[in-house]
C-alpha cells in the first residue's frame, strides 16, 4: 500500500524523505518538484471553479427543465415524484453528499487495520460490502429532519406516508444497490475467495434491507435535529449531541439485530460450505425486502397519523 501511495499526488512529498535515505536522491527531488507544483495547480482549478460558480450559479428555469432526465422520471405517482426529488438530494445538497461520502469512506477506514496486523486483507474483503450496505440502509434513519420547514408542502400536497418512505429508499437504492453488488463483487475476488460472493451479497442485501426497513419507521417516529440547508452539515447546537448519539445507537443496533438470520448461513458460508453461500444469498435477499416493505408500510402509517406533530418536530 505505500509503494502504490507514494507513486501517487497524495504520497509524493511524505515518500520522498525515504527515498532520499535509502539513496534514490534523483527520485526524492522529482516528487519534490511534483509536490510543490501540485499545489498551485490545485488553487488555479479552485478558483476556476469558483469563479465559474459565481458568474454562473444554478438557477431554475428552461434551462434546468430541458437538463437530462432522471433515472426515475418513468416511476408513475407521488412514489416517483418524491424519489426523483430526493435522487436530485443526494446530488446537490452537501448534507447527503456527506452520507454518501460515508458510505465510501468507512471501509476504507477499515482497510487501514489491515497494515496494522488487526485484520487480514481477507476478512477486509469479505466484511467491506455488508459495512457498506449497513451504512447504506442506516443512513436514511434521519432523512426527513433534512427537508426542515419545505416539508410543510408535502404535507399540505397530502402525500402518502407509504409513498413518501416508498420514494425516499427508492432514491437511495438506484445508486446504492449498485454500489453495494460492486463492493461485493471486488470484495469476494479480492479476498481471494470467489465462491463467497452469494454469501457476500446476501448479507448486504439483508444490512441495507434492515437499514431501510428501521430507518423508514425511526425517521417518522423520532426524528432528531439536523442542520438546515445551506448550514454546515457538521455544526452541531449545543445540547443535541447526546439525543443524536442515542438514537444513532438505537437504529443502528436495530439494524444490527434485523439482519441476525443471514449471518448463521453467512458463518458457515465463510467456514466453506458452498449451499450455505447460496442460502446467505436467498435468506438475505427475502430478509431485506420483506423489511424494507415491512419498515416502509408502518413508516407510512405513523406519518399519515402524525404528519402535523412530524412538521413541527423537524421545524424545531
Amino acid at each position: 500500500m505505500a509503494g502504490v501511495l507514494a507513486l501517487t499526488p497524495l504520497g509524493w512529498a511524505w515518500s520522498a524523505p525515504w527515498d532520499a535515505a535509502t539513496g534514490s536522491v534523483l527520485v526524492a527531488l522529482g516528487k519534490l518538484v511534483l509536490a510543490a507544483a501540485l499545489v498551485p495547480l490545485l488553487m488555479r482549478v479552485w478558483a476556476g471553479l469558483l469563479a465559474r460558480h459565481l458568474a454562473h450559479p444554478t438557477t431554475s428555469g428552461r434551462a434546468v427543465t430541458r437538463a437530462r432526465r432522471s433515472v426515475l422520471a418513468a416511476v408513475p405517482g407521488a412514489v416517483g415524484a418524491v424519489a426523483d426529488r430526493c435522487l436530485k438530494y443526494w446530488r446537490r445538497d452537501p448534507r447527503y453528499s456527506l452520507s454518501l461520502v460515508m458510505v465510501f469512506v468507512l471501509p476504507l477506514l477499515v482497510l487501514v487495520l489491515v497494515p496494522l496486523g488487526w485484520i487480514s486483507l481477507q476478512t477486509w474483503g469479505l466484511v467491506v460490502a455488508p459495512v457498506v450496505g449497513y451504512v447504506l440502509g442506516w443512513g436514511l434513519h434521519n432523512d426527513i429532519a433534512y427537508d426542515a420547514d419545505p416539508w410543510w408542502m408535502h404535507l399540505a400536497a397530502h402525500v402518502p406516508g407509504r409513498a413518501d418512505r416508498a420514494g425516499r429508499v427508492l432514491a437511495s437504492a438506484v445508486w446504492g444497490l449498485p454500489v453495494l453488488v460492486l463492493a461485493a463483487l471486488g470484495g469476494a475476488v479480492l479476498a481471494g475467495r470467489p465462491e463467497m460472493l452469494p454469501a457476500v451479497l446476501g448479507l448486504s442485501l439483508a444490512f441495507a434491507g434492515a437499514g431501510y426497513g428501521v430507518s423508514s419507521v425511526a425517521a417518522v417516529l423520532a426524528p432528531y435535529w439536523a442542520p438546515a440547508p445551506g448550514e454546515n452539515p457538521n455544526a452541531t447546537p449545543p445540547g443535541a449531541g447526546g439525543l443524536m448519539m442515542l438514537a444513532q445507537f438505537v437504529t443502528g443496533t436495530a439494524t444490527l439485530v434485523g439482519a441476525v438470520p443471514a449471518v448463521v448461513p453467512y458463518v458457515l458460508a465463510w467456514q466453506g460450505s458452498t449451499t450455505a453461500s447460496w442460502l446467505t444469498l436467498l435468506v438475505g435477499a427475502v430478509l431485506g425486502g420483506a423489511l424494507t416493505v415491512v419498515g416502509v408500510v408502518v413508516g407510512g402509517r405513523v406519518m399519515d397519523r402524525r404528519g402535523p406533530e412530524l412538521l413541527a418536530t423537524v421545524r424545531k
